[in-house]
């Protein structure tokens, strides 16, 4: 059986650098933040949420728990994709310039914290794609040319049930009705939005209005 904590183990024996944790609230992610936390002092790991809708309630009750928890600020910075949508629907960008792809997010956050090193919740089995990106430049989940780790790759979903439950570590409410990412707001994930916490509806809203258009679309096409 292969040693889930090579890849963590290797990580803080090999690099001295500060780490950017690119937190996005889901299980890997979650079971990642936890295991860089045992293995690194917090003042060198500087934790980050990327948001489309800032300040839903229940993003904000997870991140509160978790910056409590391990005593950390988590910073909150709009995710890249917002331009490209922005940029679409309005005309108008959040960011300067063309952060357009998760590339020049990264070298944003590079700069702002002045590492190199981001750490990312990927795992081999979600994905083709996952698994020849990780297999292909990382070793022991450490991708030197690129400066990116994977400290869960090797685990299977079951794996980080498992240790999710052993530690205790509570996920956003969104799972419990079988959603993954309540962070895009597609035409499902608007109507639960509206349902089930009205007023983070409005606040999507109010920062976006022309989604309560895209949820009419969706409802009248199913």
């Amino acid at each position: 059986m292969k040693n889930l904590f090579l890849n963590i183990e290797a990580i803080a024996d090999k690099i001295n650098d500060d780490i950017i944790v690119m937190f996005s609230t889901g299980k890997d992610a979650t079971v990642m933040l936890d295991l860089l936390m045992r293995k690194f002092p917090k003042d060198r790991l500087h934790v980050v949420y990327l948001y489309f809708i800032r300040g839903l309630s229940f993003k904000e009750k997870i991140l509160d728990y978790y910056s409590n928890q391990y005593g950390i600020t988590i910073d909150q910075y709009p995710t890249h994709e917002l331009t490209t949508i922005l940029r679409k629907r309005t005309g108008k960008s959040i960011y300067s310039g063309n952060i357009l792809k998760q590339s020049d997010m990264q070298e944003v956050l590079r700069e702002k914290y002045g590492t190199s090193w981001i750490a990312y919740g990927y795992r081999t089995q979600e994905s083709i794609e996952r698994a020849q990106m990780i297999k292909g430049e990382a070793i022991n989940g450490i991708d030197w040319r690129n400066k990116k780790l994977y400290p869960v790759a090797d685990w299977s979903a079951a794996n980080i049930l498992s240790w999710l439950k052993k530690r205790k570590l509570p996920l956003t409410i969104e799972y419990s009705f079988g959603l993954r990412d309540i962070n895009m707001p597609y035409g499902a994930v608007l109507e639960w939005l509206k349902i089930n916490f009205p007023d983070d509806y409005l606040i999507a809203l109010d920062q976006f209005p022309f989604l309560a258009e895209d949820l009419l679309k969706w409802q009248m096409s199913r």
